[in-house]
């Protein structure tokens, strides 16, 4: 089973960058859209829009996608990094929720 966990991108922080701005590959099926972002931060996109519109997102990301995701596991761990600050409203606590529901074996609470 895989733990995720997050992050803030920084100098030498390692993990699966899942930003709109520079993720690449398959954890570019893991961005959110630009207009999501900056709906967002502007204030005119709520949290609930926001979730609302990333869950549609989450669910067509590949199954090909997930298993790299899952692939990425160093020591039984992934680490999504995104520019937000740690505890705020973020599109990578709705990815570890997502995972956890839709595949509890792989990705589960431990």
């Amino acid at each position: 089973m895989v733990k995720l966990t997050r992050a803030q991108i920084r100098p030498r922080v390692k993990g699966v960058d899942v930003t709109v701005k520079s993720a690449a590959g398959f954890a570019r099926s893991f961005a959110p859209t630009w207009n999501m972002v900056m709906g967002h931060k502007r204030g005119t996109l709520t949290d609930a829009q926001y979730t609302a519109q990333y869950t549609k997102i989450l669910d067509s990301v590949s199954v090909e996608a997930w298993r790299w995701l899952y692939a990425q596991a160093v020591n039984g761990e992934v680490t999504l990094l995104c520019f937000c600050r740690d505890g705020g409203f973020c599109h990578t606590y709705l990815i570890m929720a997502y995972a956890v529901k839709k595949y509890p074996k792989a990705f589960g609470k431990e």
